[in-house]
């Protein structure tokens, strides 16, 4: 009987047009619908309209608008155990949904991301839609379930939280993209807004522009020195580092980074605890770009290198009769020392 009525409701719902129909208050209300019939007939009546950006309440006393209700449906459709990949295929040969609005399908509702991919048979499609999943949640991880969770941890150890942060898994990144190419690439990207939450994005575009070399270290620069913009500063470490001498440009980002933290005790507590965020995602991305497994590596390698910076250098100067010299013991701890004659004085005279 409860399938009877979904049904019913559902034929005279999905062939609606602006105006809400006896029977909305109440299809508002499925938690699920099934079958591939339902879900493509669904994405054909919505016609040239956009799915719905952001959260749908569907519970109330407002009947949803034609927009929200198909996204909403769309989003709760699953396939039966007889929509196998054939009846699949079938069903979309006859219908004239675009290549662009299947992708659009597969981001959106999941759930029918393995069927699509199969058919539209674009490699790397898998691998960029959990890439876009999971590079574009910023605010919250309230549509974030298990399945998102083992589909993530397929393609990267990196945490969902940490995700949420800023970082950015650039190996998974450009195996997608390699596979895709530019164009699919796109494709995927412009798909990716009806998903997305806050800045995410603008974030997921940025993080694009970056690792395929499009954004310039001068620009990433000037933005975060200029405007201390917190998301410029979270791909700093990810722009391709040089080709003539990367170690010299990883030691001149990580200690930019030292001095942006220095600057940043200038401001109020609030813009000190965002920008350490957004500077401990910026060292972890740097680290991952120049190989090293975490930050605190990271930074042993960059100290040492530092101090042989130091030790490299004329560390004396000359007075008249006696040297001044800067020097480092076998502990690390840096000292001056002043001679004359060959003979360590206790002070400088």
């Amino acid at each position: 009987m409860i399938d009877l009525i979904r049904e019913t409701f559902l034929d005279i719902e999905i062939k609606r047009g602006d105006t809400n129909t006896s029977v909305t208050h109440l299809v508002q209300r499925f938690e699920k619908i099934y079958g591939a019939n339902r879900f493509i007939v669904l994405l054909e009546n919505l016609g040239k309209g956009s799915l719905y950006t952001g959260y749908i309440y569907s519970w109330g006393y407002t009947d949803l608008n034609k927009q929200k209700l198909f996204s909403y449906l769309l989003k709760r459709c699953y396939p039966l155990a007889s929509d196998t990949q054939e009846v699949f295929n079938a069903l979309l040969a006859k219908s004239k949904l675009t290549e662009e609005r299947l992708v659009q399908a597969a981001i959106y509702a999941p759930q029918w991301q393995k069927l699509i991919s199969n058919y539209l048979d674009w490699k790397g499609l898998d691998e960029g839609i959990w890439w876009m999943h999971a590079h574009t949640k910023t605010s919250s991880y309230s549509d974030v379930n298990s399945e998102l969770e083992s589909e993530v941890a397929k393609y990267s150890a990196i945490d969902l939280q940490d995700f949420k942060n800023g970082a950015v898994d650039k190996e998974w990144f450009v195996s997608a993209y390699k596979k895709l190419g530019k164009a699919k690439w796109e494709i995927l990207y412009d798909a990716a807004k009806f998903v997305t939450d806050g800045n995410g994005h603008r974030r997921a575009r940025l993080y694009s522009d970056t690792l395929t070399g499009n954004l310039k270290i001068r620009e990433v620069t000037a933005k975060v020195k200029d405007k201390r913009d917190q998301d410029y500063l979270r791909v700093y470490g990810l722009v391709p580092l040089s080709k003539a001498n990367a170690e010299k440009d990883v030691l001149q980002r990580y200690e930019y980074l030292q001095q942006f933290k220095k600057e940043s005790k200038e401001f109020g507590s609030m813009k000190q605890t965002s920008e350490a965020l957004a500077l401990s995602v910026a060292m972890e991305n740097l680290a991952r770009n120049a190989g090293y497994v975490d930050p605190m590596r990271l930074t042993w390698a960059m100290e040492t290198k530092q101090v042989q910076q130091i030790l490299s250098k004329d560390t004396a100067i000359q007075f008249d009769d006696i040297t001044i010299s800067l020097v480092i013991n076998k502990d690390g701890k840096a000292d001056l020392e002043t001679t004359k004659a060959d003979k360590v004085l206790k002070a400088i005279p």
